[in-house]
This record gives structure tokens, C-alpha cells and sequence, in this order.
């Protein structure tokens, strides 16, 4: 979900190469009155005249609402597994209306060997683009590994009617690197002793010859150079574990060499700083993927709002300890925030960031908007309420570039506090691993798929990343019919089995925090059911997550749960000497399951949140779970 007006911003990236072949883009061929190479349905036609300029053009007409998906589409070729791709469109709307959120649409479909739809990119012409205008609407994502073809499609929904014109279409794929980067585990790149992973993402070009092999290359103590070799793997990854006493004291660049046949296809590099002692920072992100703040493990438990919503009082009662807001952050907003007890993110100004790289302006005004950003950044860095900057979500990967900039940009401005960003999709995650300290995903699968996808979202997410990016996730607690109007009797809140069930599958996934979505959509015109019922199922479920941050704060050695069911999930905990452990049941089915214990002798002392489990034994823990239900038991040392 597009959560705020900067998720819609779109950066160019990195060089084009050709474009990809699509037949009669600019709608001015025909055979025996048929476009060329389109199929239309429904309402669509193209005529001349129709298009940008009074050239010929693609059209869709209806003076009521059509009932019905309308389609033009067409079958293209040249795409291929791990292409990035960007695509455009000039769209004019004339008295068009829709209750859909995606009334008229270009779109991108990915087909499997089966012809089963796999994903789709969407360019959406807004709502609110002015009546009669052109305007370039654009997108761009990743062909995912699956994908055997490729269609694109200009569609309009069922309930719209009017007049939407097209022309002009695009379709291009961007240019990427043979390595694209090299990234570390460590926080910002900067530790003291303990173990960091180096990762490479890698693509082989077409056409190489000989097994590819990688090396990484860095100064070890002596401060001479070592050369490591890694094995590439398919997945596009190259990865080693290094000793931090090791490696040089000081900063240095590790770089990553892509060879094969004798030549070296790609490289990267990136920074890494040895230290005796960590700097004084207040807020950032610990070895054990824990955010610090002022010394002491923190566990964001929050929600996104906007200011201005009502009814605050009854958030700031409830069990969080933290908020998202959407907007750029002034003082006066982080000192109510401070006076009710929260910490607070605040997103950046995209309007000013996209300025400060429009190379299209002159550059006294580019530099002018760079600067009124880093005023507006240092103006409020040392707030006490301050938790991180919050830099937008569900970009497109052709935002890669930009964003890395942006991170580099707060980075230097700003050493205490993390960059965090929320993304959809795991396909394309990978690229994102260099443009921020912790990520967020965000699935909301209520209703129309089934809970488990937060668990398949998270493990993907997690191998996207390297696991390299502490997880702060944010689950659904909201209903998608206050956003459609065409789903009020398709779509539903969240149950409290659900939302308990989301949590803790995001927990037992390796979440670090959890920021749900969202307060202030609980009170849009499209909820017509009583918030305040709504709300307590809300607060129901985290104040479970709540009671249990003590616990999972902790780092304490803990023996790891091997579960017997593919159906189950589950984390492990050791604080003061007892074991926590959270089992999750990710079917719609009731589950007759164990987790066997990899150490120790335990006897069980209670459930701390959901349904209770039983020893078998001294090392294995037996469940009987509801659908999606959720059990978190603490056990004692047995005598």
C-alpha cells in the first residue's frame, strides 16, 4: 500500500539500454482495421486523433459504468528472468470516474510456464490528474526468476465511465551491473571485535564463458592485503565471515572482484572501520540487530498516523512507545511526542530531495533545496524524541540510486540516528540492501490470502537481504474496503486471531520491532464500522507483543526449537536463566505438533501469551494449536 504522497515519487536511475520490442506503440498501424498487435476488448479503440498532439491513439469510452475489466493488451518479447525494467505512458482522462483505486491502468504481467500469473507492475493514471491534460505516468520493477512470458496491458475497471486516451507507451530495460554492491553486516560498517559478514550481489552476464568465482580483498592486521576467494551462488550471492580482530585497525575498502575465464566481469567496494570502542550515538543498531537508544535495548512497538488525526489520547493510553509520521518532522511535533511519552520517526521531504537532483533546474536551486533539507535534519537531530528517519516505501528499484544517495546524505548529516524504509515486494529487495540501516516489509494478506504469507514474506525478505538488515515490520491492522469502494463486501478487518497470529509471525521471523499500519486510516470515510471496536482488537494484540519486550530484548544464549511441521514457526529465548519459546501454527488447521530442543533439560512453567503447550520429555515441547493459533510458554530448568 502506498502509505503517503512520497511513495508515488520516482527517481531515474541508472543509463537505459535498447528498448524492449513492443509493436505499435504511438497507435498509427493497422490491418484490415485492426491495430497492430494489440487485442482490445470491451470499450477500447484507437483512432486517429486520439493521441498526444492529434497523432493517432488508444482510447477507452463509456458514458456509464462499463460493468466489466476492459483490456488492451499485448504479448512482448526480449524480457528475461532478473531484467529491471522501466515503463511510461502518456495518459489523458476527459470526464473519467471510478470508485477503484486503479481505475485506469498500464501494467506489466509476469506469466509462469503455465500461463499462471505471477506478479504484475502497475503505472496508474491518478484520480486527480487534471481533466484534458497528457501526463507521463511510468513504473518499473524486476521480471522475478519464475516468469516464462511477458504481457503488457492497458486496462479499466468495471466501475468506471467517461473517457481515458493513451499514447506514446515504452518499455525499456535498465541497465545493471555484473556485481552491483558489496555490503557488511555491521552496523553503518563500523566494529569492534566479533564476526561480520561481507555479501556481494552478483548477476552473471550473458554470454560468459567458464565458471564464475569471486574474491574479496581486504587489509588484515599486519595491514597487509589478503585475497579471500567466495563462492558465487546462483541466487545472485557471494558471501565470507570474517574475524573482526583480523582485520586493520582504522577505516579501509574491501573490495569484491567478479571473474571468470581469466577476466574480471564486475567489481564493488565499500567502507569499513575497525574501531577500540564504539562513538557515542543516540540511537543505532546493535550486533544482535536491536535498536539502542541512549544505551538501552529499545523494541519499537508502534503505529503510522498523521498528525493532526483524532483522537490521539487513545493511542498514547494504549501499549505503544513509538509513532511513524508521514511528514518532515518540526520541532514542536517531536516535543508533543516527547510530552506524551513516544519516540517518533520522521520521513524526509521528498519534494526537496527530488529538487536537490533534478539536474533539469539550474543549480543554484538544486543546491538551495539540498540545503533547506539539511537544515530542516539538523534542526531536529539531537531531539530526545527523535528514533530515525523514515525514507519512504514501496519504491520502485529504479529508485535505487536516489535512495542510496539519500542514505549517504542523512548518514553524513546525521551519525545518531538509523534510516528506515519499508518495502512490498521481495523480488527486487536485494537492491535496496545498501540504501538504509533497517527495513520494513509489509504484507497484509486479510482477506483475500491467508495469514501464512507474512512468513513466506519475511523469509524471503530476510534471504533478499543477506539477513544483513534488522527487520522492523509492519503488520496489518486495518481493512483494504476503506481504501476500495468496490470491495466493501469482498474485504473485512482483521480478526484478533489474526492479528495476533501477524505479530508473532513476524516476531518468530526475526522481527526487531514491530510499526503496524495504520492509526489515522481507522477514522476514513470508508470505514463504516464502529472504530472504537476495531481499535481494541488493535490494542488487544500488541499489548501481548508488549508484556513480552522484556523477553524479547534479550541476547542470552538460547537453545534452538526445531519444529516437527512445516506448518509451525518458532523463536527461542533465554532471559534470567528460563526459556521462552513462541510457536506460531501458520495453517488454517488445527496442528497436533512438538519442537524438539537442541539443549538443555527444561520443564514447562506456564503460557505467557495464547494456548498452552506440554513437555514430552526434557527436551521436547508438544502443542495443540487453533488455526493460526499462537502459543509463547516459558520453561524453567528441570531439577
Amino acid at each position: 500500500m502506498k502509505k503517503s504522497f512520497f511513495a508515488f515519487v520516482l527517481f531515474l536511475p541508472w543509463a537505459l539500454s535498447a528498448e524492449v520490442k513492443v509493436l505499435n506503440t504511438s497507435f498509427e498501424e493497422y490491418d484490415n482495421g485492426k491495430p497492430v498487435g494489440w487485442t482490445l476488448s470491451g470499450k477500447f479503440g484507437i483512432s486517429k486523433g486520439a493521441g498526444h498532439n492529434g497523432s493517432g491513439g488508444l482510447f477507452w469510452e463509456s458514458d456509464k459504468p462499463c460493468g466489466k475489466l476492459h483490456v488492451a493488451r499485448q504479448h512482448i518479447k526480449g524480457l528475461k528472468k532478473g531484467d529491471i525494467i522501466e515503463f511510461s505512458a502518456l495518459a489523458r482522462k476527459e470526464g473519467f470516474k471510478t470508485a477503484s483505486s486503479q481505475g485506469a491502468v498500464f501494467s506489466v504481467e509476469m506469466l509462469d510456464s503455465n500461463k499462471k500469473w505471477i506478479r504484475a507492475l502497475y503505472a496508474t493514471m491518478k484520480r486527480d490528474q487534471p481533466d484534458g491534460e497528457w501526463t507521463l505516468i511510468r513504473s518499473s520493477g524486476l521480471v522475478p526468476d519464475n516468469a516464462e512470458s511477458v504481457v503488457i496491458q492497458i486496462y479499466v475497471s468495471g466501475d468506471s465511465e467517461g473517457r481515458v486516451s493513451w499514447d506514446n507507451l515504452v518499455v525499456s530495460k535498465v541497465e545493471t551491473k555484473p556485481v552491483s554492491f558489496l555490503c557488511t553486516s555491521a552496523y553503518r560498517n563500523l566494529a569492534v571485535d566479533g564476526k561480520v559478514d561481507l555479501h556481494a550481489a552478483t548477476k552473471i552476464p550473458d554470454g560468459t564463458v567458464g565458471k564464475p568465482s569471486g574474491f574479496f580483498t581486504w587489509k588484515n592486521s599486519e595491514g597487509n592485503d589478503v585475497c579471500t576467494p567466495a563462492q558465487v551462488l546462483p541466487d545472485g550471492e557471494a558471501s565470507i565471515t570474517l574475524d573482526v580482530a583480523k582485520l586493520a585497525m582504522g577505516e579501509q575498502v574491501i573490495t569484491f572482484d567478479l571473474k571468470a575465464d581469466g577476466k574480471t566481469l564486475g567489481s564493488a567496494s565499500t567502507d569499513f572501520t575497525r574501531v577500540s570502542e564504539l562513538p557515542d550515538r543516540h540511537v543505532w543498531i546493535d550486533g544482535h540487530g536491536r535498536c539502542i537508544v541512549d544505551g538501552s535495548p529499545f523494541f519499537p512497538l508502534g503505529m503510522y498516523w498523521n498528525p493532526g488525526t483524532p483522537h490521539i489520547a487513545d493511542y498514547t493510553n494504549g501499549p505503544f512507545n513509538c509513532v511513524v509520521h508521514y511528514e518532515m518532522l518540526a520541532p514542536h511535533r517531536l516535543d508533543f511526542c516527547s510530552g506524551v511519552g513516544l519516540k517518533s520517526f520522521s520521513a524526509i521531504d521528498h519534494k526537496l530531495w527530488k529538487a536537490a537532483n533534478d539536474a533539469s533546474l539550474p543549480p543554484e536551486d538544486m543546491k538551495a533545496a539540498r540545503e533547506k533539507l539539511a537544515r530542516a535534519v539538523n534542526a531536529i537531530k539531537n531531539h530526545p524524541a527523535l528514533l530515525g528517519w523514515y525514507v519512504g516505501d514501496e519504491f520502485e528499484v529504479t529508485a535505487v540510486p536516489s535512495q542510496s544517495d539519500l542514505y549517504c546524505f542523512l548518514k553524513k548529516l546525521d551519525a545518531g540516528h538509523p534510516v528506515y524504509a519499508v518495502q512490498d515486494r521481495t523480488c527486487d529487495l536485494r537492491e535496496f540492501t545498501p540504501t538504509t540501516d533497517v527495513i520494513g516489509l509489509d504484507p497484509y494478506p486479510v482477506s483475500q490470502k491467508p495469514v501464512r504469507m507474512v512468513t513466506d514474506f519475511m523469509r524471503k525478505g530476510r534471504k533478499a537481504m543477506f539477513d544483513a538488515r534488522p527487520h522492523w515490520s509492519v503488520p496489518q491492522a486495518f481493512s483494504w474496503q476503506w481504501y476500495r469502494a468496490n470491495t466493501q463486501d469482498s474485504e473485512r478487518f482483521p480478526t484478533l486471531a489474526e492479528m495476533r497470529s501477524m505479530n508473532w509471525q513476524h516476531i518468530a521471523n526475526g522481527a526487531n520491532g514491530l510499526l503496524s499500519f495504520a492509526f489515522n486510516c481507522y477514522f476514513y470515510p470508508l470505514n463504516k464500522q464502529d472504530w472504537r471496536t476495531l481499535w481494541a482488537l488493535t490494542v488487544e494484540a500488541n499489548r501481548e507483543v508488549a508484556k513480552m519486550i522484556p523477553v524479547l530484548l534479550s541476547v542470552e544464549p538460547a537453545p534452538q526449537g526445531e519444529p516437527d511441521s512445516e506448518d509451525l514457526i518458532c523463536r527461542t529465548w533465554v532471559k534470567d536463566g528460563d526459556l521462552y519459546l513462541l510457536a506460531c501454527n501458520l495453517s488454517d488447521k488445527p496442528l497436533y505438533t512438538s519442537v524438539k530442543l537442541s539443549d538443555g533439560a527444561w520443564k514447562m512453567s506456564g503460557a505467557e501469551v495464547g494456548t498452552p503447550a506440554a513437555m514430552a520429555g526434557l527436551s521436547t515441547v508438544r502443542f495443540y494449536l487453533d488455526p493460526i493459533g499462537v502459543s509463547f510458554v516459558r520453561l524453567s530448568k528441570a531439577d
